[in-house]
C-alpha cells in the first residue's frame, strides 16, 4: 500500500494527541508529517516538505484553517484537506465546501469515523496517482516515438498528401519548427555497389546520415527522413540564392564521406520552394532520381561548385550543377572515357552532316 504524509493542524494540543493515539496511520497507509499550532506554521510545514493531507481546525490564532486551505489550495492544488471544527456554523460548511474539502467534520472527532475519511481520501489519492502514472507512461511513449512521427510527417510533406489546413497543428503537436523562408529537398545516395566488402551497407547509410547531420545541423537546419531507400533531408534556408552555398555544401559532405565512411555519395538537391506544401516540386523531379541511380562520386578531390561553372568537363570526372525543369541538380560523377566505337560513329554522323551540307550548296549555286 503506498502511503501518503498527513500534517495536523490546531491550536488544541490535547485534540491532536487524541487524534494522533486512536487512529491507526501505518493501516490506513499514512504517515505523520507533523503538527502545527497555526495556519503560519502549517505552511511553513508545507513548504519545508511535501504533503499530501491536511487535517485543519478552522478557529486558531494569526491564520484560521479557512484562509490556510485556500493558500494551501492556490500552491499545493493537489493537496486534500479535511476540515474539523467545534463550530457548526452553515458558512463555515459552505466555506468548505467551495474549497473543495474532502470533508467538514465536527468536534469531538470520532475515531471511527475519522477512519472511514481518511480511508475515502487514500482511494482518491491513489486513483489520481495511477491516472498520473499514466499519463507520464503515455507521455514517454510519445516523446519515443516523436522521431518515427516527425519522419512520417516529412514523408507527407515531400509526398503532398498533408493537407493545408492541417499543417500548423501537425508540426505543433510534432514538435516541429521549420521557420525558413526557403526549403530545398536534398537526396544523399550511397552506392551500395560500391560499398567496402564485408560491412553492412545499412550501417554505412546510417553513418552517412550521423556526419550529415553533425555537419549540416549549423547551416540548414536540416530534417532528415529515410525514404525508399534514400536519406532524404529538407534544408531550411533564409535567401533563394542560399542554394548555391548548400551546393557546396554538399559537395564537401560527398568528400567527407568518402574518406570517412569510405562510401560513393551522390547528392541531389530539388529545386528551392518558399512553401513546405510546395516540397513535392522540390523532390518529385524524374530528372533527379535516374542521375542519382547513374552517377557516382569520383575518389579523387574535386574543384569547388562554384568553379565547376566554367569547367567544361575533365576525362576522369564531371560535376554538374544544372537547371532541368526547374530543378537544380548537383552531381559529382565518374565517368569513364568513351568508348573508341561511339567516337567513329560521332565522327562518321558529322561526315555525313558536312557531306550532305556541302551538296546542298553546290545545288543552290548551280
Amino acid at each position: 500500500m503506498k502511503k501518503y504524509s498527513v500534517l495536523l493542524v490546531d491550536d488544541e494540543e490535547d485534540v491532536v494527541e487524541a487524534i494522533v493515539q486512536k487512529i491507526d496511520w501505518d493501516r490506513l497507509g499514512y504517515s505523520l508529517a507533523g503538527y502545527a499550532k497555526n495556519g503560519l506554521e502549517a505552511l511553513e510545514i508545507a513548504e519545508e516538505k511535501p504533503i499530501d493531507v491536511v487535517l485543519t481546525d478552522i478557529k486558531m490564532p494569526y491564520m484560521d484553517g479557512l484562509t490556510l486551505s485556500h493558500r494551501l489550495k492556490e500552491l499545493y492544488p493537489s493537496i486534500k484537506i479535511i476540515i474539523f471544527s467545534g463550530f457548526d456554523e452553515f458558512e463555515y460548511a459552505k466555506e468548505a465546501i467551495r474549497l473543495e474539502a474532502e470533508e467538514y467534520m465536527l468536534k469531538p472527532v470520532d475515531a471511527v469515523e475519522l477512519s472511514r475519511v481518511f480511508q475515502k481520501v487514500h482511494a482518491a489519492l491513489d486513483q489520481e496517482f495511477d491516472e498520473k502514472q499514466s499519463i507520464h507512461r503515455l507521455k514517454n511513449y510519445y516523446l519515443e516515438s516523436l522521431p518515427i512521427l516527425q519522419e512520417s510527417l516529412y514523408t507527407s510533406l515531400i509526398e503532398g498528401t498533408l493537407p493545408q489546413q492541417d499543417l500548423e497543428s501537425t508540426l505543433l503537436d510534432y514538435q516541429i519548427s521549420l521557420p525558413g523562408k526557403y526549403y530545398a529537398v536534398v537526396i544523399l545516395h550511397n552506392s551500395l555497389s560500391l560499398s567496402p566488402e564485408g560491412i553492412n551497407p545499412l550501417l554505412i547509410t546510417m553513418s552517412i546520415r550521423k556526419l550529415a547531420e553533425e555537419r549540416l545541423q549549423k547551416n540548414w537546419r536540416p530534417c532528415f527522413l529515410t525514404y525508399l531507400g534514400h536519406t532524404l533531408f529538407i534544408a531550411q534556408m533564409d535567401k533563394e540564392s542560399d542554394s548555391l552555398k548548400l551546393t557546396d555544401d554538399c559537395e564537401i559532405l560527398c568528400r567527407m564521406a568518402r574518406h570517412i565512411c569510405k562510401a560513393t555519395v551522390t547528392a541531389g538537391i530539388g529545386k528551392t520552394v518558399s512553401n513546405l506544401m510546395d516540397l513535392p516540386l522540390s523532390y518529385l523531379a524524374p530528372e533527379t532520381r535516374w542521375l542519382i541511380e547513374c552517377f557516382t562520386v569520383e575518389e579523387r578531390p574535386l574543384p569547388s561548385a562554384k568553379s565547376a561553372w566554367k569547367e567544361k568537363k575533365n576525362t576522369r570526372s564531371i560535376k554538374k550543377l544544372s537547371m532541368r525543369n526547374g530543378f537544380w541538380i548537383f552531381i559529382e560523377a565518374s565517368v569513364c572515357p568513351p568508348k573508341r566505337s561511339w567516337i567513329n560513329a560521332l565522327i562518321s554522323i558529322l561526315r555525313t552532316a558536312a557531306w550532305n551540307l556541302l551538296l546542298c550548296r553546290n545545288t543552290i549555286s548551280s
